[in-house]
C-alpha cells in the first residue's frame, strides 16, 4: 500500500535450476500476505531452505546472500532469465568469492540427509560453477595448479549437466 503496488509480476516458473522453486515458494506466500516484515520473508525463506535442502540451509542461505550481493554489484538491471550472468552478477564480485561461495554449497551438501537434497544441492553447485569459472576464466592459466582446479571442475560440471538432462539455452 505504501508503494501503491497493486500487482506482482512473477517470471521465472522452472523447477529445476538455481533457486526457482524457492522463488515460487515466496511468491505465492507474498501473494497471500503482501504486507509481511522482512524478518517473517526471512523466515519463510529459511523455512523452505530447511524443507527442501536440508541441514545445510544455513549455509545456502548465505550463498543466496552473496549470490545477491553479487547481482546488487552488477550496477544494471536485467531483463528476464534468460539474459546471461555477466547481465545479472559482477563477474569481479563472483571472482573474488567464488571459493566462498563454492565452499558453503560443499558444506551443505555434506550436512544434507537424503539423497533428493543431495542431488539439489549438486544443481546448485553446477550453477555456482557456471558463474564461478566464467567469472575465474582469465586466472586459470596463471598456474598449473589453478588450471587443474579450473579443468576438473569444468569436467565434472560439464558431466553432470550431460549426465542429467540438463537443458543449456543460448541466444546465439
Amino acid at each position: 500500500d505504501e508503494c501503491n503496488v497493486t500487482g506482482i509480476f512473477y517470471e521465472g516458473g522452472g523447477r529445476t535450476y538455481n533457486f526457482e522453486t524457492l522463488k515460487a515458494y515466496v511468491t505465492s506466500k507474498l501473494i497471500w500476505d503482501s504486507d509481511m516484515t522482512y524478518e517473517e520473508f526471512e523466515e519463510i525463506v529459511l523455512e523452505y531452505l530447511y524443507i527442501y535442502y536440508g541441514d545445510g540451509y544455513e549455509e545456502i542461505y548465505e550463498y543466496i546472500k552473496m549470490q545477491t550481493e553479487a547481482g546488487d554489484q552488477c550496477g544494471t538491471c536485467f531483463i528476464n532469465n534468460f539474459d546471461r550472468p555477466g547481465d545479472m552478477y559482477s563477474y569481479d564480485y563472483l571472482a573474488e568469492h567464488y571459493e566462498e561461495m563454492r565452499a558453503l554449497l560443499v558444506t551443505a551438501y555434506e550436512k544434507a540427509g537424503t539423497d533428493a537434497q543431495r542431488k539439489r544441492i549438486q544443481t546448485l553447485l553446477v550453477c555456482c560453477d557456471f558463474m564461478g569459472l566464467s567469472s575465474v576464466h582469465k586466472e586459470k592459466n596463471k598456474n598449473e595448479e589453478n588450471k587443474t582446479l579450473y579443468m576438473e571442475r569444468y569436467d565434472w560440471m560439464y558431466n553432470y549437466i550431460k549426465n542429467n538432462n540438463i537443458l543449456l539455452r543460448f541466444h546465439y
